[in-house]
């Protein structure tokens, strides 16, 4: 018998909070908080958003608030509120989300800098959520931001840093294409 995805993950949270035992199961744990986050990232992929988003402010009530994977849990609150917001609202990102990441952003380069592999994948999902959410100007400056972090510390010949340079041209591209159709220029500009 096989489990499924979330079979698997909540099974490893049962797991981990029967060894904690009753006493235990609240405090703050890093293990809890890393288990608690694959359900919201599952739940992220699976398109529900308001149970990812339930799981990762468990996640983020039961880890502590001074280690750098603070960060990840960050990460499925803010994909999970641009869903909620981007289905209402058109202003991406909103006040909320912007909170997210900046203190994601702050839990980096409180453990290490500002240019961590972490933070260029933070700047990179961001781009990814606002352009999926209708704002690619907004998904542009986030990925000029990822793909800065990816020269400097990877260097240009990096196949990351090739990455990021394809993912900015697409931004470009996409809105080249964009004002193009909206002024009515069916052509590639």
């Amino acid at each position: 018998m096989t489990l499924s995805e979330e079979e698997r993950c909540v099974f490893e949270l049962a797991r981990h909070f029967a060894s904690l035992g009753p006493q235990n199961k609240y405090l703050k744990s890093n293990i809890s908080a890393k288990l608690l986050n694959n359900l919201a990232k599952f739940y992220n992929n699976a398109e529900r958003f308001e149970e990812a988003k339930l799981y990762a402010s468990a996640a983020l009530n039961l880890s502590s608030k001074n280690q750098a994977g603070i960060a990840m849990i960050y990460l499925n609150l803010i994909e999970a509120q641009f869903a909620m917001v981007g289905r209402t609202s058109p202003l991406i990102p909103d006040e909320s989300s912007l909170n997210y990441y900046k203190k994601a952003l702050n839990a980096v380069e409180l453990q290490w800098n500002a240019d961590h592999p972490l933070a260029m994948i933070l700047h990179d999902r961001m781009a990814v959520l606002c352009n999926r959410y209708g704002n690619a100007e907004a998904g542009y400056e986030y990925q000029k931001k990822s793909m800065g972090i990816a020269l400097r510390t990877l260097g240009k010949n990096n196949i990351v840093t090739a990455d990021q340079f394809n993912k900015v041209w697409w931004l470009i591209l996409s809105m080249l294409i964009c004002v193009c159709v909206c002024g009515f220029n069916y052509y590639i500009c």
